[in-house]
């Protein structure tokens, strides 16, 4: 068996950079037929060696677009545990890098991008991240991940601001950060 790439992928607790990890694991001939050495690929490798590749599904006003940008670039991005030794490896990529990535595709697809579109966002947008990572010739299965960090903050700022024991005070309020918090816990469940 060859090499099979496994990632995670995620937010920082602060929405501001996305998380890609490698989790493929030692090989081992029982547990982990695809995981780093053995008959595999060995995990050394340089930082150039690596790609990454990240398809955004976001909204620009009331459009949906579909932008594939290539990271290739991670010297700044990436960690490696060991010095050439790429199991194991993290990228934490800023919301402002992958913005201006998604800026200059879309530049490149469109006639010119929409003026509502922050080519230097401050986290995260939130939508649907697809990552495929590519180490010499090996590449990744694409990874979906489901961003809703934006999202959450927002739900989390609603029922901080209302007094969910009071009895006696208008409950619109209460009622909409209670509706707002359900509807969170489907979009987390969906993902």
């Amino acid at each position: 068996m060859a090499l099979d790439l496994k990632l995670n992928i995620s937010t920082t607790d602060d929405c501001r950079n996305l998380i890609i990890e490698d989790s493929t694991g030692v090989y081992d001939a029982l547990n982990n037929p695809g995981g780093w050495g053995g008959i595999n690929l060995e995990s050394t490798a340089e930082v150039e060696d690596i790609k990454l590749y990240i398809k955004v599904h976001h909204f620009i006003g009331d459009v949906q677009y579909n932008t594939t940008v290539n990271i290739s670039e991670l010297i700044n991005y990436i960690v490696l545990p060991f010095e050439g030794i790429v199991e194991g490896f993290k990228i934490a990529l800023p919301s402002h890098v992958l913005s201006t990535e998604v800026a200059n595709q879309l530049a490149f697809e469109l006639p010119e991008v929409p003026e509502e579109y922050n080519s230097l966002m401050e986290v995260i947008e939130d939508g649907i991240y697809q990552a495929v990572v590519q180490v010499t010739d090996v590449v990744s299965d694409p990874v979906q991940f489901n961003c809703i960090c934006s999202i959450s903050k927002e739900v989390d700022k609603m029922l901080s601001k209302i007094d969910l024991h009071c009895n006696d005070c208008d409950t619109r309020d209460k009622e909409r950060a209670l509706l707002a918090k359900s509807l969170l816990e489907n979009m987390e469940n969906i993902g």
